[in-house]
């Protein structure tokens, strides 16, 4: 499971800044699991599609406050299986449509005509080979940058006038 690791500086109203990312995260569906003064853990409701808050690709955060910085620890499982679902859905279709329109096709249409439709299939299974990989990193960085974005709001919304 991939880790994202990051801090930001929030001077001395670290506890603040502690609860204002902790609402964020309640707001888009992660559950406390532990909560002190200085920590707390929450875990993620999963990402069922690109269209949600990007940071539910965290399946578990961590929030500390260590002297003067927040520091946020996620693993990023749900964004993790969103990226191995952008890479074996798409050619997995094509494949499984060329199988069975291959199979169709045989007993249809004559030898020399059913080859063309499972080969189209097929075919367009090639170029989803390398967009698969580039729509999960998509997902995988725009995570990452959701929760670099809680940190920073964290900070911003805490910061002395």
């Amino acid at each position: 499971m991939t880790s994202f690791l990051d801090s930001v500086s929030v001077g001395p109203s670290g506890v603040a800044a502690l609860g204002k990312a902790q609402e964020r995260f309640e707001q888009w569906g992660f559950e406390v699991l532990e909560r002190d003064e200085l920590r707390v853990v929450l875990r993620g409701p999963g990402m069922h599609s690109n269209r949600e808050a990007r940071a539910r690709g965290a399946s578990k955060v961590t929030l500390a406050v260590l002297g003067e910085q927040l520091v946020l620890d996620a693993q990023m499982g749900a964004a993790d299986r969103m990226e191995r679902f952008c890479r074996v859905f798409p050619v997995g279709l094509c494949l499984l449509l060329g199988v069975v329109l291959g199979t169709i096709f045989w007993f249809v249409f004559p030898p020399k005509i059913a080859f063309v439709a499972p080969l189209f299939c097929l075919l367009t299974a090639v170029p989803w080979l390398a967009i698969g990989p580039a729509m999960g990193q998509t997902v995988q960085r725009e995570a990452r940058e959701g929760l670099r974005s809680v940190l920073a709001q964290a900070r911003e919304e805490v910061a002395p006038e």
